[in-house]
């Protein structure tokens, strides 16, 4: 059952357990790179069964649709780093600890840390179960979604770990 903690609950765990932080397109958004909702709404794109249908705006105008997705990379490699991606630069740091993310952006980067760029099927093969099991929480920052099942194979190989979702609204894991 999801459970509210507040910032002086959330400094203790960080501070007192092994954490790893995993962050996901929203933490992005405050830096104006579209968060993967926006950027299929800007694309005009579907999900399911309607993907091949969507595609149509970008057949019958490809230079449009060229350029949005070169506005997005643009977004992607020259925006600024945000508040959020400084502060767990520090956190990282402090924890002697390599962050995880789903992002294509390089804000992270910019901020001054190498995240590890999640790859599922290489943590699921050659990682192994056993590196996530030191970890005691996961802290997902601006992610909404466990597309890549990540959270659910931590949550196989370590059932005692706990998840803390920083996020605007409930995610769906």
């Amino acid at each position: 059952l999801p459970r509210r903690i507040d910032e002086d609950g959330l400094a203790r765990v960080i501070k007192n357990h092994s954490v790893l932080f995993y962050t996901g397109a929203g933490l992005s958004v405050a830096s104006n790179v579209p968060a993967m909702g926006e950027l299929k709404s800007l694309l005009g794109l579907e999900m399911g069964e309607n993907f091949l249908l969507s595609l149509r705006g970008a057949i019958e105008n490809p230079r449009e649709f060229a350029s949005k997705i070169a506005g997005f990379h643009q977004a992607c490699f020259s925006n600024a780093p945000n508040g959020a991606h400084f502060a767990l630069k520090e956190l990282a740091d402090f924890k002697n600890i390599r962050l995880i993310t789903e992002n294509h952006d390089c804000l992270h980067e910019a901020s001054g840390i190498y995240p590890y760029r999640i790859n599922a099927k290489h943590l699921r093969e050659e990682v192994g179960g056993e590196s996530v099991c030191g970890f005691d929480y996961i802290i997902c920052v601006g992610l909404s979604y466990d597309d890549r099942g990540f959270l659910a194979w931590y949550k196989e190989h370590n059932p005692e770990g706990k998840i803390i979702a920083i996020d605007l609204q409930q995610p769906s894991y």
